[in-house]
């Protein structure tokens, strides 16, 4: 299941000096809870500045953002610990243990999200922001990825042309979602797109991983195996990415039937099969 709501063409930036998000854990605890979600796994993880929704609203005629800067371990000892917190529970020691107890505790008590609002007004969920591009044609077709295994998040799952958070670069820029957007296609596929091209959809967030998700459809006039082979020949393409694969707009329904997808990746790619 995924919560979404749609966004009003004219989109307002609030960006608040403090933010409303209260966290159960102090840094070294935060850095511990990390290490929990790591396991084995032979990832790197950055604690940077992310972006967090505080707030969404409508008036007659935009959509305003409210925004605040936290940090990522924030998303990691939060919004997916919640979903995540039985499987870690297993593997940790008796000071993890009391570590994920607190913290599901306080989130229980708070209420469990039964929608985008609700997710958004916890005060204890981190709710820090990210992007879905989806680079296509006109005929609706669509470049998709197959991630690596040693990403932090959705590794080894099929994903939408580019995925990331917003950073602290976006949250002075004039409209953080397109920002975070021409960065991580730059960052990861190797090539330029003008904001122009960008069309912000809606926000949607999966209840397997509860982080509100901005997707956003980067349409292009060239041709896509062209865009393909300057993807290929970007050195840092394999440094998250296992592949890249055109997809026919017919085919789009076999692929969101296989399952190995977030669920914020199979709502874009549902709306591309409706829409284009």
């Amino acid at each position: 299941m995924v919560y979404e709501r749609n966004i009003k063409e004219k989109v307002i930036f609030d960006r608040l000096e403090k933010t409303s998000y209260e966290s159960v854990y102090d840094d070294e605890e935060k850095t511990i809870i990390a290490d929990i979600f790591k396991g084995n796994r032979n990832i790197e993880l950055y604690n940077g500045i992310c972006v967090r929704l505080d707030s969404i609203f409508d008036n007659n005629e935009s959509t305003i953002f409210r925004l605040s800067k936290i940090k990522f371990y924030d998303l990691i000892c939060s919004n997916l610990l919640f979903n995540n917190y039985d499987a870690w529970y297993e593997r940790v020691d008796a000071k993890g243990k009391e570590l994920l107890e607190r913290g599901i505790r306080e989130y229980l008590d708070n209420g469990t999200p039964k929608s985008l609002d609700d997710l958004i007004a916890h005060k204890y969920f981190s709710n820090i922001l990210a992007v879905s591009v989806m680079i296509l044609d006109e005929n609706g077709r669509s470049l998709t990825i197959e991630r690596n295994d040693n990403v932090a998040i959705s590794s080894g799952f099929i994903s939408t042309s580019v995925t990331g958070s917003l950073d602290d670069d976006d949250f002075v820029s004039e409209n953080p979602f397109v920002n975070c957007a021409v960065r991580e296609i730059k960052e990861e596929l190797g090539f330029d797109i003008t904001e122009q091209q960008i069309s912000i959809i809606k926000i949607v967030a999966g209840k397997q991983k509860l982080q509100p998700i901005i997707l956003l459809d980067v349409c292009v006039g060239e041709d896509l195996n062209t865009i393909v082979k300057k993807i290929y020949s970007f050195t840092d393409f394999k440094l998250e990415n296992k592949a890249i694969r055109i997809v026919e707009k017919s085919e789009l329904g076999a692929l969101i039937d296989k399952g190995n997808m977030t669920e914020a990746a199979r709502a874009h790619l549902e709306h591309i099969v409706k829409n284009y």
